[in-house]
């Protein structure tokens, strides 16, 4: 038991594995508050957030469809995966996934320190994935259902399996950023630095 706690210990005080505890543990609450907000600022715009004295206030047709459905004490965002559901975006196994996503994030937010003694990476990268493709599925979903069928665009001239989201190129710009390959991982600051 001795030796396990220093061997624990050990790891805890190796810099390059706390720093990448961080690292990771800091991109994925980023990750989820972002997905979390383009979920809930999407269906809000979607039904028109109205202006008033220079401030957004929600539109009636929001409140309506939205902000009515809510239980006591439900948060917005999970009236907002309903919508999803609802639409058919989503089903409810994803819905489930997102509200494990939610539990990692809080443990991370309120628990950090705790959780600095144990190899967290790998179970950060698989929930970083597993996220990252929900959103991608979800954007995809928003541009070929809400985007394309209000805009000027021939929809036979779309390629749909190739669609590429914000969420697709988030995750690129990410993984390469964070990829052992210097060359790699520097190449967009150089490809920037010889614009500039």
């Amino acid at each position: 038991m001795k030796n396990d706690n220093l061997k624990q210990l050990n790891e805890f005080l190796d810099p390059e594995k706390f720093k990448n505890k961080l690292i990771y543990s800091s991109i994925y609450i980023a990750l989820y508050e972002s997905f979390k907000d383009m979920l809930i600022d999407s269906v809000k715009c979607f039904y028109c957030v109205e202006v008033e004295n220079g401030k957004l206030k929600d539109s009636l047709e929001y409140k309506k469809r939205i902000l009515s459905k809510r239980k006591k004490n439900m948060p917005l965002l999970k009236v907002t995966l309903l919508w999803f559901k609802e639409k058919g975006a989503i089903d409810n196994e994803e819905i489930e996934s997102f509200d494990e996503f939610r539990k990692l994030r809080n443990k991370l937010s309120h628990e950090l320190l705790e959780h600095l003694y144990e190899d967290i990476i790998p179970e950060l990268i698989t929930s970083i994935d597993r996220m990252m493709d929900l959103r991608h599925k979800i954007e995809k979903w928003w541009i070929i259902n809400i985007e394309l069928p209000t805009s000027d665009l021939d929809p036979n001239k779309i390629d749909f399996d190739n669609i590429c989201t914000p969420a697709q190129m988030m995750s690129q710009l990410i993984g390469d950023m964070l990829s052992e390959d210097a060359r790699k991982a520097s190449y967009y600051k150089e490809e920037i630095g010889k614009m500039i």
